[in-house]
């Protein structure tokens, strides 16, 4: 029956408070029609804060449209940090906590200005709860001290034990058991000084009731008094009655002790006010000690109950703990178990890879001045360079295949295997005709055959074909460009903007090569290179290097022989990139043609 009842008040009152909340958005939206201008941020800050608990999209909306006038009329953001605050709850119940949390820490932004250290203290706590959410755990942990520190400053109870057991909560699902147990203690020694406070206010209330009762024994011993004083008048009466000889004296005691009467009288009433009052008083003071001590035992009730609830829930959390670290210990056995067979064969691919490249060295008998500078971003690489002699030429190529690590790898592998059939076995040097075959080649070998082809892969690619007797070179590239360097002019070679292979935009496109044809002389050098050396991101403003500094690196060590050149390129880009990660794999070649 009770439980009934209960239910039923539940219900009565969240039906009148949805009428309530209906009633008002209803009255605001009939003010908002006749405003306009900056004249309307008011109201609709307030319907943006209505709408929370019924509809959060269209709490949003109405929440952007504020900041929209606010921008248009220059109105002050801290007339509207509101706003921000009721955007971070609006996102938060969304359960958006990226979002949530940017407008948490806007609304920071501008109240750290002039608000009270208060409302800086709950800002910061609204912020540590989004990071504890998004498990970024120090930046909760940060964001709880800061509000802590105000907390303590306007000596906020209730916001210092907010952000203490919070922190304990933080702690113990972190696994952090000794700083939850530190965080607990404070927890508890803020409840207990609060009980503390309201057993004083007891104390206050109980020195009250002695003074009044003090007061009510005075009046009583008065009263004594005033009877004793009419038990003597009552004596001398009876004296004055036997002793007729003095009745002029017993007339004039008569006067005195009806004027002594009639104070008595008067006192009399004033005392019996006086402890109607004090009646009352003591009957008051029982209700509110009664109330108190109510409050007191409910108190320790829940305490206890919550300290008993703490306990088991710490216990089951200590079993689930252990249970889990357990199988993490199993897992990460088996990971790192996995993670050595699978590094084992990547090294593995890594001595292939190797052993198809032709070393730097084979190139430098043909090309004495030649530098390769090579430097993988994983293990294996998705760039490769390639070298063969055709009768009286030369055919030196630089290849950026699609990705990097081992995706890139198995490109580079049917690229050389390309290369090696069209130039080694078919005899084909001329660029344009080398990378068309080579386009054809990678697609037949992807099945790259329309739109709805799985693969998209590639590679990107400059090729050089060196005649040493004529004097003379061919190029081609697909993406990657060719630098040329004559004495102090710089010349670069575009290729074409198509890559090898890849999707078709249409299926019937027709895909085609360039080509350029050049003499050179003894001050002609000649420079390739995958785009992971330009892409990288270093400096002091964390930028690519980008084509303009390598042109004028190029320029700047011209005169260099080309293996002191290979150095300044590379400690260059060590520099440039300095403790940041390497974004991609690094081919640069560089010949001077003599």
């Amino acid at each position: 029956m009770r439980k009934k009842l209960f239910t039923l008040i539940i219900l009565f009152f969240t039906a009148y408070n949805i009428n309530a909340q209906s009633f008002q958005i209803q009255t605001l939206e009939n003010k908002l029609k006749s405003l306009k201008g900056e004249s309307r941020i008011a109201v609709l800050d307030q319907l943006s804060e209505a709408y929370l608990d019924f509809d959060t999209d269209k709490s949003i909306k109405l929440a952007n449209e504020v900041i929209d006038i606010a921008k248009k009329y220059k109105t002050s953001t801290l007339k509207i940090h509101g706003i921000y605050n009721t955007l971070g709850v609006a996102y938060y119940y969304q359960e958006k906590f990226s979002k949530s949390l940017k407008y948490f820490e806007d609304e920071l932004r501008i109240i750290e200005v002039s608000s009270s250290e208060k409302e800086i203290s709950k800002a910061y706590y609204n912020i540590a709860v989004l990071y504890q959410k998004t498990g970024k755990s120090n930046k909760a942990v940060f964001n709880y001290g800061k509000s802590l520190s105000y907390a303590h400053k306007v000596n906020s109870f209730d916001l210092l034990i907010k952000n203490h057991k919070a922190l304990y909560e933080l702690y113990l699902e972190d696994g952090n058991e000794k700083d939850a147990l530190t965080q607990l203690q404070k927890y508890i020694a803020l409840k207990d000084s609060k009980f503390y406070r309201t057993n004083k206010r007891i104390n206050i209330l109980r020195k009250q009731y002695t003074e009044e009762k003090e007061m009510r024994e005075m009046a009583e011993n008065v009263i004594i008094q005033k009877d004793s004083a009419l038990a003597i008048s009552e004596n001398i009466e009876k004296e004055l009655i036997k002793d007729t000889t003095e009745q002029a004296r017993l007339i004039e005691l008569l006067k005195i002790e009806n004027e002594f009467t009639k104070q008595i009288n008067e006192k009399k009433v004033e005392l019996s006010e006086a402890v109607f009052a004090l009646k009352n008083a003591e009957i008051e003071r029982r209700k509110l000690e009664s109330i108190l001590l109510s409050v007191i035992i409910l108190f320790v009730l829940v305490g206890s109950i919550w300290l008993y609830l703490l306990y088991k829930a710490k216990k089951k959390a200590n079993v689930l703990l252990a249970e889990q670290k357990a199988q993490i210990v199993t897992q990460s056995e088996i990971i790192m178990d996995r993670n050595t067979q699978i590094t084992d064969s990547i090294n593995y691919a890594r001595r292939i890879q190797d052993s198809i490249l032709i070393p730097e060295s084979e190139i430098q008998k043909y090309l004495p001045d030649t530098f390769i500078y090579y430097q993988p971003k994983d293990i294996v690489s998705g760039d490769f360079y390639w070298f063969s002699k055709v009768d009286d030429e030369l055919v030196l190529a630089a290849i950026d295949c699609t990705g990097h690590g081992v995706p890139g790898a198995f490109m580079s592998m049917i690229g050389h295997t390309l290369l090696n059939e069209i130039i080694n076995e078919k005899r084909i040097t001329k660029p344009d005709i080398i990378l068309k075959h080579l386009h054809l080649g990678v697609k037949a070998a992807l099945q790259q055959t329309g739109n709805d082809s799985a693969s998209d892969d590639g590679m990107d690619m400059s090729l050089c074909v060196i005649n040493p007797i004529l004097k003379r070179f061919r190029f081609a590239g697909a993406k990657n460009h060719l630098y040329v360097l004559q004495k102090d002019k710089l010349k670069v070679l575009k290729a074409n903007l198509h890559s090898i292979g890849g999707r078709p935009i249409r299926s019937d496109a027709k895909i085609e090569f360039s080509s350029y044809d050049f003499m050179y002389d003894e001050n002609t050098s000649i420079y390739m290179l995958s785009d992971g050396y330009m892409d990288q991101f270093g400096g002091k403003q964390d930028s690519k290097f980008n084509s303009n500094r390598f042109k004028e690196l190029l320029i700047n060590n011209r005169e260099l022989p080309m293996i002191e050149q290979k150095e300044v390129i590379k400690n260059t880009f060590q520099t440039w990139k300095g403790n940041r990660d390497q974004v991609d794999d690094i081919l640069v070649m560089g010949v001077k043609l003599s």
